[in-house]
């Protein structure tokens, strides 16, 4: 009788463990589901902000003085001149358009958006990276903020742009205290390019 009660006893001992076994490999399962998620949000966010900062830095690039740099300015668009790519010293301007399509992406999450930048009109590059929001918000030389959209883009001295991006998948990321839906980054940066000065 005692044989059979240690058999029982070991068969519950190993189901315990065994379903603790299980558990614990879900865990890591999910935890590493969230971690890959988060990494392609964050390097879908480098990506867009990498091309955002090197056309930003240069508005206004080889303009003269009395042109105007930015042509349109709005809260989710914006178009401006300057000379990209080294055209510059053969006086060839460029013209950027940065724009955030409102209509879905086609993504699995609804909630991102595709950003396009056009380049003189006829070369336009989608960005489809889980961009949910861009915010652009424009400042004068006194460093208040203009309202959008802003009417004489010449007053345009400094402008600041944010990002928020998240994974081109719905997730949920589930822990005893929150749920967070579609883990995301946020970028921002302001820029004072020298040709608006």
């Amino acid at each position: 009788m005692a044989t059979l009660y240690d058999i029982v006893i070991s068969i519950v001992i190993g189901g315990i463990l065994l379903s603790m076994l299980i558990g614990f490999n879900g865990n890591i399962t999910q935890e590493a589901l969230a971690q890959t998620i988060k990494m392609m949000a964050q390097s879908n966010s480098t990506t867009v902000t990498q091309i955002i900062d090197w056309d930003f830095r240069k508005i206004g690039y080889s303009l003269s003085l009395s042109d105007s740099s930015i042509i349109t300015a709005d809260t989710a668009k914006i178009k401006f001149k300057g000379a990209f790519n080294g055209t510059g010293a053969t006086g060839v301007i460029d013209t950027i358009t940065y724009f955030l399509d409102p209509a879905a992406s086609g993504n699995a999450n609804k909630n991102t958006h595709i950003l396009y930048r056009t380049l003189n009109l006829q070369k336009r590059i989608s960005m489809n990276m889980g961009i949910t929001r861009l915010q652009l918000v424009y400042f004068d030389a006194n460093d208040q903020p203009l309202s959008c959209p802003v009417t004489r883009p010449s007053q345009i001295r400094s402008l600041k742009i944010g990002i928020t991006v998240e994974s081109t998948v719905p997730y949920n990321i589930t822990t005893d205290s929150y749920v967070k839906l579609n883990p995301g980054v946020y970028w921002e940066r302001t820029f004072k390019p020298r040709n608006l000065r």
